[in-house]
């Protein structure tokens, strides 16, 4: 009798294990905290992975708003690896800095309580903390633009100085379309991570920034053109836009700052992306100021093919009837008309690099 007993509490027994078990895995499967493992100080820094990291303390009042961020930011961008497939390969981390095992390297790292830290870990650029609001949307946009596509052959190296200003002199576009230039030397580590991310941005910005990048060192005319500018330590970021020059001060160099940064120091008529999408991290343009600038420069292509046509009509219609004199003097008038447009702008020109030379003497002052 007790033997039949015994059997019957461990079949009962096996099934609410089974049961239970089961609940688990479903639980497991469809919970966003499946996602996300909590991991010592120590294995994220001796084991190199795509990783998103929350560094934290567990006793601080907002650790679980925290956590909780990690894990929805987790499934949100688990659902995107369809399209991102990169996506699939990035881990969610969180380390507990008030655990006996993580206090002592989270002590030498400053960490303290009453904040909390987020880091990228990525092959192409290496470790890069989180500087943004903690905000759902605003982490997802800046995890997208990390995996966006490289455009390498946007990013042009400049040879000279020279070049930089007749990009900008002799540019058919009114007003000229700025150029972002990246200083940088091949031995500098952080140019070495800085490398991807800039051919990204130049891909984002595309149409509305032109990208260029000097090496200092490459020859004797490279190496002018940084001294020129100053440049002092690597890699240093700097905006032309033909009548003022900034350098690039913030602290992160991502998408959303350099929209900032661009927002702040140019004209609607120069640069008309007002916002970036918190849907799918995309550009949002002024519609009427990309109106403007595509009407601008419909006429200036118009207004010079419609020149052209009437030189050509004055020509044939007077034929012979004129004789020579008269094509005489309509060469001389064609002539004069030249020499006055290219007088006006060698006199833009002109003041163009007064300008510059100002901005570069004051910048030199300040430094």
């Amino acid at each position: 009798m007790r033997s039949k007993h015994a059997s019957f509490l461990t079949v009962i027994c096996l099934v609410l294990c089974s049961t239970a078990m089961s609940t688990v895995s479903a639980y497991s499967s469809s919970s966003p905290s499946s996602l996300i493992s909590a991991e010592s100080f120590a294995t994220v820094k001796d084991r190199p992975a795509q990783r998103l990291t929350l560094f934290y303390f567990s006793t601080d009042r907002d650790s679980e708003k925290q956590v909780t961020l990690l894990e929805r930011t987790a499934q949100r961008l688990h659902s995107l690896t369809s399209s991102i497939p990169a996506l699939a390969a990035l881990q969610y981390v969180h380390v507990d800095c008030d655990l006996p095992i993580n206090a002592p390297e989270c002590r030498d790292a400053s960490f303290r309580p009453g904040q909390s830290w987020m880091f990228t870990s990525l092959p192409q650029e290496g470790i890069q903390q989180y500087n943004g609001p903690r905000t759902l949307s605003a982490l997802i946009t800046h995890i997208r633009h990390k995996f966006l596509p490289t455009h390498a052959d946007l990013v042009r190296h400049l040879m000279n100085e020279s070049s930089l200003w007749h990009q900008l002199d002799d540019s058919p576009i009114q007003p000229p379309r700025p150029i972002f230039v990246k200083f940088f030397e091949h031995w500098c580590a952080h140019c070495q991570q800085l490398a991807r991310p800039f051919t990204q941005a130049a891909g984002f910005f595309n149409g509305q920034i032109e990208f260029r990048e000097v090496e200092c060192s490459k020859n004797k005319q490279t190496q002018t053109f940084c001294q020129h500018q100053a440049i002092s330590s690597y890699p240093t970021l700097i905006l032309f836009d033909g009548e003022q020059k900034v350098r690039y001060e913030r602290l992160d160099k991502t998408i959303r700052e350099y929209h900032a940064f661009f927002r702040q120091h140019l004209s609607p008529q120069q640069y008309s992306i007002i916002d970036i999408s918190e849907e799918d991290g995309a550009a949002v343009y002024d519609e009427e100021a990309s109106r403007r600038r595509s009407r601008s420069r419909k006429k200036q292509k118009k207004d010079t093919q419609a020149d052209d046509e009437d030189e050509e009509r004055e020509d044939s219609d007077s034929g012979e009837e004129d004789g020579e004199q008269g094509r005489s003097q309509r060469t001389s008038q064609r002539r004069r008309k030249s020499k006055g447009s290219q007088s006006r702008k060698r006199r833009m020109k002109r003041k163009a690099r007064s300008r510059r030379r100002a901005n570069e003497a004051h910048l030199h002052d300040e430094l």
